[in-house]
């Protein structure tokens, strides 16, 4: 129990930290609503849900190490680099002498809950802002193109 709040901290950390995922939530949270940031959140959370499940039935060992099977996975929209993080990240919250698949399927749940909730919450303080910044478009061009900025230095510091 104690292995899911640690998981549950630390993905509540890692949604705190602009991504992709978030950049775009944020974008068309602040183009069109907080619904169709809602919208986003929920398909970047499935999408991150399919590949947790990849990650829990074990096919990341696969890609890791079959090249090959990196063509399919990328026509499948999968990212291999987060697949292999997911699949380095969530053993860490699995007691290594009582692994088991349903406790896999545990923390992926509870990670793929806090992603969506603090998802919901950046969808929600875009939308907030919305209105303010509707009234200076070039400043919501700036703020979103400053989250993808923000996006891409993340994706710089994971690759060292």
């Amino acid at each position: 129990m104690e292995n899911l709040f640690a998981l549950a901290i630390a993905a509540a950390i890692l949604v705190v930290i602009p991504g992709p995922n978030v950049a775009l939530i944020v974008a068309n949270s602040l183009r069109y609503s907080l619904g169709m940031g809602t919208l986003t959140a929920l398909g970047t959370t499935a999408g991150v849900g399919l590949q947790l499940l990849l990650v829990v039935i074990g096919l990341a060992d696969v890609v890791e190490y079959a090249a090959d099977a990196l063509t399919w996975v990328r026509w499948a929209a999968v990212n291999p680099k987060t697949l292999v993080f997911n699949a380095a990240f969530l053993p860490q919250f699995v007691p290594a002498d009582t692994a088991s698949g349903a406790q896999f399927a545990a923390v992926a749940v509870v990670f793929l809950a806090v992603l969506l909730v603090g998802d919901l919450l950046w969808a929600a303080f875009a939308s907030s802002a919305r209105r303010l910044l509707s009234r200076y478009g070039e400043a919501r061009n700036r703020l979103t193109g400053g989250f993808l900025v923000l996006a891409g230095v993340g994706l710089a510091l994971t690759r060292k």
